[in-house]
């Protein structure tokens, strides 16, 4: 062989480069030398022929060599065997002949060649997916381990990236809420009246308000979307606390001479009715079963469940 030129043989995934002795499995080296790497080399010499123990005593260990010979070759055959992850009873490569010797029995190419009827093992095939051609020697199993870490680190920087966007979301403070238009929902003229601790309230549809008329307050409603305002007829005496959350009622605080009430009317027209004696601030509980009040004399928030037209105490704070 001339000098500098490779002997490569092959056999199923390995390759023994004779000039180094060493045995490759898919491109990566096998931790194996000495005796077991110069039995493989000398069965595949003449694969498919008998190797008998006494040429591998006489290749392997000089006349003047004291040494257990069959323990010793044994123990080499058995390493090779363990390498190659070959059986005794199921051999794919090496076959032994008892009290006779060994013979290789797998497919073998010289100097990389591939054996036609073996077809074109994995390690040549093109990467279908990606269109990139391993180079000569390069395994398909480094190629798809370098193709998954490159998926790795790129899911890795899409996660780092996601979580820096949602961090930036929570702690970014929310923008100030600003006014972008307006529209007039009243043109009467006549002043509302805050004096009387009543609010501007609505039900989505309509908004409630009271103004000063000519000879006393009167309770309003208002389309939301703007437009002509009409009075609530029969409405109490008193100031407008709240609109029930279904819309249905009015609540008010009329004042008495004993202290303030809570009244009720039914929307859009109903006669008004007591709801609650000495009760200050009423107001409508979120889901509209209950009423909220504060009563004077202890300083405590009661509040009362709506039964009908009678009411009950269910609980208080102070």
């Amino acid at each position: 062989m001339p000098i500098g030129e490779k002997h490569l043989l092959r056999f199923g995934p390995f390759q023994l480069d004779t000039q180094c002795g060493q045995l490759r499995k898919n491109g990566f080296g096998v931790k194996l030398q000495g005796q077991p790497v110069q039995i493989l080399e000398i069965l595949l010499e003449c694969p498919g022929e008998l190797v008998s123990r006494d040429e591998l005593r006489q290749r392997l260990w000089t006349t003047d060599t004291f040494v257990d010979f069959d323990h010793s070759l044994n123990t080499a055959i058995k390493r090779l065997r363990q390498a190659l992850g070959d059986e005794v009873g199921t051999p794919k490569y090496i076959e032994t002949i008892p009290k006779r010797g060994y013979r290789f029995i797998g497919e073998v190419s010289q100097n990389g060649a591939i054996p036609q009827h073996q077809g074109v093992p994995d390690e040549t095939v093109v990467h279908k997916t990606t269109g990139i051609e391993p180079e000569v020697g390069t395994p398909i199993s480094a190629i798809t381990g370098l193709l998954s870490n490159r998926r790795i680190v790129l899911f890795s920087l899409l996660l780092i990236i996601a979580l820096l966007a949602l961090a930036h979301w929570l702690i970014t403070p929310l923008p100030i809420p600003r006014i972008v238009r307006s529209h007039a929902l009243t043109k009467s003229g006549l002043r509302k009246t805050p004096e009387f601790q009543s609010g501007v309230v609505t039900d989505g549809v309509a908004v409630y308000f009271q103004e000063a008329g000519p000879s006393a307050v009167v309770t309003m409603r208002a389309p939301a979307a703007g437009g002509e305002a009409e009075e609530l007829a029969s409405s109490p005496n008193g100031s407008l606390r709240d609109i029930s959350p279904d819309g249905s009622q009015a609540l008010f605080a009329v004042p008495t001479p004993t202290g303030l009430e809570a009244w009720a009317q039914s929307l859009p027209s109903g006669p008004p009715r007591l709801i609650i004696k000495d009760a200050r601030f009423p107001t409508w509980t979120a889901d509209g079963r209950s009423i909220l009040f504060v009563r004077r004399g202890d300083q405590e928030i009661v509040g009362s469940e709506r039964k009908w037209n009678r009411c009950s105490a269910i609980g208080g704070i102070s």
